[in-house]
């Protein structure tokens, strides 16, 4: 965090050269400079069928970027990306289909982009990891879940620590006796890290609770988020500003409904309070970029009633949460979602999936926005 306010975004525009050579969708991206952005998702391979991880690059124009080499008989998804020094980050999960699954960590050269696997923890039979934030060269954290069995719910959530030359599970608590499971991670400093996703218990008619954790330098202990009668909530995503200002967002569900609402939640240091004002719009916010107090973007997407997904994005300006573009992305569209967002300089990018009448299969999806300064 800690990043400059950018201007007002005046004009929004679909990166056309954002391909793949098959079916694909951007999980996350990241902002390193004002010319260089780094985006993480997963392709599948159209000869193999195998799903492989799938890194780009922007620096002036975009560019594919060879992942860390894989098994051939390996399925691999990269879900969190960021920065530490010369390189960057990124975690995921990779499985051989039949089996349990191996939570995965790239490492890659921003001066000579290609990656490395490096060794990550594993608790269970199954493991993954969905979200990383990175402090310095050594020393960062990633998130996820495991549990005994490919295929089902995460039974304890899965946190991992960087000291600069191995990565190490440290104990968390899990207070859900069915599912537990970290979708990602803040960290300000040594001593104040944020982490967030769901638990459920096995009597809870499958119903997920919001699920917040709080690091202060010896432990990791749960943030109570207040419960919602009847309904279900998973937090997707996390930024925390100071140890009294942090944005976390996901979707709320009720029964009987056939799509969640998305939800936009502040911690001030004693309560949460919800500010998306208009929650029935969105179907699910998926990503936060908090660069101050009064400059927050929001990753979503929305499902109107009889429609497939829109993208969408939205930005808090420090009175409240207002639109700043809604999908379609073009014409011809068919569907299409945001998956994470990045704000840095004068530019701000989501990234996502998108289909349209022209394409034979999902691509991946990057949105850009940028100020009148720099159109």
């Amino acid at each position: 965090m800690g990043m400059t306010e950018i201007a007002p975004v005046s004009t929004w525009g679909l990166d056309t050269s954002v391909r793949s050579a098959g079916t694909a969708t951007l999980h996350a991206v990241r902002a390193v400079s004002a010319d260089e952005t780094w985006t993480v998702g997963s392709v599948v391979d159209p000869d193999t069928g195998r799903l492989r991880a799938l890194v780009g690059r922007w620096d002036g124009e975009f560019r594919l970027v060879r992942p860390a080499d894989v098994p051939r008989n390996m399925d691999v998804s990269l879900f969190g990306l960021d920065r530490a020094g010369q390189h960057m980050w990124a975690v995921g999960a990779m499985s051989d289909g039949a089996g349990g699954g191996r939570a995965r960590i790239e490492r890659y050269s921003r001066k000579q982009p290609a990656g490395v696997a490096v060794p990550a923890p594993a608790l269970d039979r199954n493991n993954a990891l969905h979200g990383i934030d990175m402090l310095a060269p050594d020393e960062g954290w990633a998130v996820g879940g495991t549990g005994p069995r490919a295929g089902a719910e995460f039974t304890r959530p899965l946190i991992a620590r960087w000291d600069g030359t191995v990565w190490r599970a440290v104990p968390c608590p899990g207070p859900g006796s069915r599912a537990n499971r970290l979708n990602a991670v803040s960290a300000r400093r040594g001593d104040d890290v944020w982490a967030v996703g769901h638990s459920s218990d096995a009597d809870c008619d499958d119903r997920l609770d919001a699920l917040v954790l709080h690091w202060d330098g010896e432990v990791w202990e749960r943030v109570p988020v207040p419960a919602l009668v009847g309904a279900g909530v998973e937090l997707r995503a996390v930024a925390a500003l100071s140890r009294n200002s942090v944005w976390a967002v996901g979707t709320i569900t009720f029964p009987g409904r056939a799509h969640g609402t998305g939800l936009v939640l502040h911690w001030d240091g004693r309560t949460w309070r919800s500010l998306l004002r208009d929650p029935g719009h969105v179907t699910e916010v998926t990503g936060v970029a908090a660069l101050s107090e009064t400059d927050v973007w929001f990753s979503a997407y929305a499902i109107p009633p009889g429609g497939t997904e829109n993208v969408h994005v939205a930005h808090f300006d420090g009175e409240c949460v207002r639109t700043e573009f809604d999908g379609p992305l073009a014409q011809g569209h068919v569907g299409s979602a945001l998956n994470g967002i990045t704000a840095l300089g004068d530019r701000v990018t989501a990234v996502g999936w998108r289909i349209t009448t022209d394409t034979p299969f999902q691509l991946p999806a990057a949105l850009l926005g940028c100020s009148s300064a720099s159109a």
